[in-house]
């Protein structure tokens, strides 16, 4: 079949018609036709308009859903919880109340008053800093990173200084049990440390107060429990294992 010159239906332009059920000459003219039919017949012009009863408050209203049970976010919380809920306030449990009241008690230690500014070199890469924190808590680092190395650093030396003889983490957890001495359960072998239930070496006399870097004086512990022990080394849990 031979092409022929026709005019495009919606444009008017002279195309060249390969078939002859082609009437307009793009894609374009053709998408633009079909929403100008659905625009004069009073539809949408993507999908169909269907008239819904409201199971709320009992108004007629047009949505493209030919499911929609209600006419807006008001008549659902009316419907759920009672025609005097407030909208967008979902009733609180206690416990989201008592997180709430913790999360701003602990907000209130860094905003608003008591709040001190240092300023002057960083304890780790000694440039100058300027930092806002709590009241009776000064910065002594530009970042969380000095931190971090400052605190391994530290760590690092009162191991070398305290050290005794060579700790083999894996021999300790397997001579332990793999049983946290801090709180009596079982860590797990296969978690590794941010989890709170992995096994880590603690020192029962911490090396910040002059224990030694030995077989004798670590044991095991989780990292939740050895998190909170922090550097402290007093208690009947914390007795030297010989």
């Amino acid at each position: 079949m031979t092409n022929s010159n026709v005019h495009c239906a919606h444009c008017g332009a002279l195309f060249a018609r390969s078939h002859a059920g082609r009437k307009y000459c793009s894609d374009t003219c053709s998408m633009r036709a079909y929403h100008q039919r659905r625009q004069v017949e009073g539809r949408s012009l993507n999908r169909t308009v269907h008239t819904r009863v409201c199971e709320s408050c009992r108004k007629a209203w047009q949505t493209e859903k030919r499911t929609a049970r209600f006419c807006s976010v008001d008549c659902i919380a009316a419907h759920r919880f009672g025609p005097a809920r407030q909208r967008g306030r979902a009733p609180m449990s206690e416990h989201f109340k008592r997180a709430r009241r913790q999360l701003r008690k602990a907000a209130r230690g860094t905003t608003g008053k008591g709040i001190v500014w240092t300023q002057g070199p960083c304890g780790w890469c000694r440039q100058s800093f300027l930092a806002r924190t709590a009241a009776g808590t000064p910065a002594r680092y530009c970042s969380k990173r000095c931190g971090g190395r400052a605190v391994k650093a530290r760590h690092t030396r009162r191991k070398r200084d305290s050290y005794v003889e060579d700790v083999v983490p894996m021999l300790i957890f397997q001579r332990d049990g793999y049983r946290c001495h801090i709180c009596r359960r079982k860590t797990l072998p296969n978690k590794k440390v941010p989890h709170p239930r992995a096994p880590t070496i603690d020192h029962m006399i911490p090396l910040s107060l002059g224990g030694p870097h030995s077989r004798a004086n670590v044991s095991t512990a989780c990292f939740r429990c050895n998190t909170l022990k922090s550097a402290s080394g007093a208690g009947d849990q914390l007795a030297i294992i010989g």
